[in-house]
């Protein structure tokens, strides 16, 4: 017997959380380094279980340039090797 999942869209509940995340980082302050570094593991998260999701990859993008430019530096976050390779 196989079972199906009636919800087929689970990966917007970390795509969700992790624009939450991106708009506290956005917003300045001192800890939009550490919500810019939750949202990216949230989007990461997100494009583990639905790797074509389009929306994820925007936002993870987005969020990695207004991560520089507002602190100035990237980091070492590192992007997911199946994300380099597809």
């Amino acid at each position: 017997m196989k079972i199906h999942a009636l919800v087929k869209h689970i990966h917007r509940i970390s795509f969700e959380e992790g624009h939450a995340y991106s708009q506290l980082a956005a917003s300045g302050g001192d800890g939009a380094d550490q919500y810019f570094n939750m949202a990216l593991e949230k989007y990461t998260a997100s494009l583990l279980l639905k790797t074509d999701d389009y929306r994820s990859l925007i936002n993870m993008g987005t969020s990695l340039f207004v991560k520089g430019t507002i602190t100035g530096k990237v980091g070492d976050f590192l992007i997911p090797y199946f994300l380099v390779i597809t």
